[in-house]
């Protein structure tokens, strides 16, 4: 048994108050009543007030005598005490960043945390530790009440390989399981983390990584290495075609100084896959990233407009951006027109010529920043003329409500006037293009480019091929894909799905992962990209020592079963004590 609040104990002062109570009895006020005088004995009444007399063992003197009993200990907190109970408590946090993984073979910071913690257990195998591995969601390692001998095989089972995060949410949820803060470590190598109770782990050193990869259809593969601390020799960039070791180049890199260097790398046509390789350093995650070449998917684009400074701008536009094709046909993807008609299957921009000839200056913009469409639009610089409209111009039955059936949904106005509105698939300009410096202006691109990216995450599937760790997958399946999709991961493992909103979730492996189905297959990559996990040469070195400090039968797990149960049986006591005392129901004379 176990007392959480001894003091309580003193509750039990209320036993010999409650007999010293049942001394006296109360004598109601005298009361004149008619009656026949048949009783043989008369009562004797003595004068009203207290009387004293022995206190009589009664069922209502018993009954409170219990339930006093039963509040005391319950005040106490007296519970059993489990095996859990009986041992000191201790929680730790270890940081989970890949920069723990970072040192030399056998050195690293993790295993500087696994070193110290079984150094700090080794003398009280009674302890019991509660580790939880921080990250954007943090982990209990093995369970709440883990032997030094289980919480060490815990930690050599673990790799740490997350991306830059803040540990606030691993203290939170040690705070849950161990409540005092002198019972709490944290184990870190972030030179930037504070806490009173916090380990530096690691030491400094040298080390060189990929900080940024991407592979662009119809564009080579790109990579930028950082040099973290002055190198002492070049460093040698080995680049893997499809695999093939017996396919590969080697590049030398000269870092006079701490730096990064962006690089495109030339890479034959047919070219499915490229890893790219530095020399092992104090980091081994950021030493090898693999790109996948993502396929080109084409926008066939017409431009059925007649004015030619129109068919200009968007002729260059095909140029500038490598998807966008033009196109003869009929029915296309995209499709630019002067009047506002329908075609089937394209998505329509639409240019229709100013009204009156007097178009207006609009020199105030509103943009819709929380459109897709608009991510990036930047209408500083802009001269725009169109003519004088309003809400009920476009639209007699506009409603405000954005992305309605059959209505416009406005993404950018000067004041009460509408210049660039979007219904269902079409997007309409208020534009006077001769005068205005539109389809000059940087907005022109990046509006056009968004509109791709939309018609392409239309079509479905995945929307890139070279991921990085901590990003999230979702995409919708592509009508043509029959079966259900299966998704391999890196390590093996193997997901399902059979609906039309596909969501991974957060990737967290590192390698090349596949997507099957009946009729197609696909592969991606993911890759460690986190300039802040490589900077090892800034590790903090100023606090390498740590003590326990613990209570030995300590346990904050809020749940107290057998305290609860004396309250409730203390309460039945005490009503049964008052149903005992309630005055009884007197019949009348010749009643039956």
């Amino acid at each position: 048994m176990i007392l959480y609040n001894p003091l309580g104990l003193l509750a039990l002062l209320s036993l010999p108050a409650i007999v010293w109570l049942h001394r006296y009895v109360m004598w109601g006020q005298r009361k004149q009543v008619s009656c026949l005088n048949l009783w043989l004995d008369p009562e004797l009444l003595q004068a009203e007030g207290r009387a004293k007399r022995k206190p009589p063992l009664t069922w209502v003197l018993l009954l409170e005598l219990l339930a006093a009993t039963f509040l005391s200990f319950a005040l106490a907190g007296l519970e059993w005490q489990d095996a859990r109970e009986s041992h000191p408590h201790v929680g730790i946090v270890v940081d989970s960043s890949a920069s723990m993984a970072g040192g030399e073979l056998g050195a690293t910071a993790f295993d500087e945390t696994r070193e110290t913690i079984q150094q700090l257990t080794s003398d009280d195998d009674s302890l019991r530790l509660s580790i939880v591995v921080s990250g954007d969601r943090p982990k209990l390692l093995g369970g709440r009440a883990l032997s030094p001998t289980e919480a060490l095989a815990q930690l050599t089972a673990y790799r740490p390989n997350d991306i830059h995060h803040s540990l606030n949410a691993a203290l939170e949820l040690l705070s849950l399981l161990v409540a005092e803060p002198e019972q709490t470590l944290v184990f870190s190598d972030d030179p930037h983390f504070q806490h009173p109770r916090a380990i530096d782990v690691g030491k400094p050193i040298f080390n060189a990584g990929i900080v940024a990869a991407s592979w662009q259809a119809g564009t080579d593969p790109f990579v930028a290495v950082r040099c973290f601390d002055d190198p002492a020799e070049a460093i040698n960039l080995t680049m893997v075609l499809d695999g093939d070791q017996a396919n590969s180049s080697t590049l030398p890199l000269n870092f006079k100084a701490a730096g990064e260097k962006p690089l495109s790398l030339p890479v034959p046509a047919g070219t499915q896959q490229v890893d790219v390789y530095l020399p092992a350093d104090g980091l081994a995650i950021d030493n090898h990233i693999t790109l996948i070449r993502p396929p080109v998917h084409h926008l066939n684009l017409r431009i059925a407009h007649p004015a030619p400074r129109v068919q200009t701008a968007f002729k260059r536009l095909a140029q500038a951006l490598p998807t966008l094709q033009l196109s003869q046909q009929v029915s296309t993807q995209l499709i630019v027109l002067a009047d506002n008609f329908k075609i089937e299957n394209s998505f329509a921009v639409v240019f229709p010529a100013t009204s009156d000839g007097r178009p207006q200056l609009y020199p105030n913009f509103t943009v819709d920043a929380f459109n897709p469409l608009m991510a990036g639009f930047d209408p500083q610089g802009l001269v725009w003329y169109g003519d004088k409209k309003s809400i009920a111009d476009i639209s007699p039955s506009f409603s405000a409500k954005p992305g309605s059936k059959g209505k416009p949904q406005l993404l950018l106005q000067s004041g009460e006037t509408p210049l660039i509105w979007q219904t269902d698939d079409t997007l309409v300009f208020n534009l006077e293009f001769e005068r205005s410096n539109f389809f000059q202006h940087n907005a022109f691109p990046v509006l056009f480019h968004n509109l791709m990216e939309k018609r392409k995450q239309a079509q479905g599937g995945l929307q890139h091929h070279n991921y990085r760790v901590g990003e999230t997958l979702h995409f919708v399946r592509p009508s043509n894909w029959v079966g259900d999709l299966k998704i391999g991961f890196p390590s093996g493992d193997i997901q399902t799905f059979n609906g039309t909103d596909i969501r991974v979730g957060v990737l967290e492996e590192t390698g090349i992962y596949t997507l099957q189905t009946d009729n197609d297959s696909a592969r991606f990559a993911v890759n460690f990209l986190d300039a802040r996990e490589g900077a090892l040469h800034l590790r903090a070195t100023t606090n390498k020592q740590a003590t326990l400090q613990y209570d030995t039968v300590i346990s904050r797990d809020r749940n107290r079963p057998l305290s609860q149960a004396m309250i409730l049986l203390a309460v039945l006591l005490l009503l049964a004590a008052w149903i005992l005392l309630r005055p009884m129901p007197t019949a009348y004379l010749g009643q039956k």
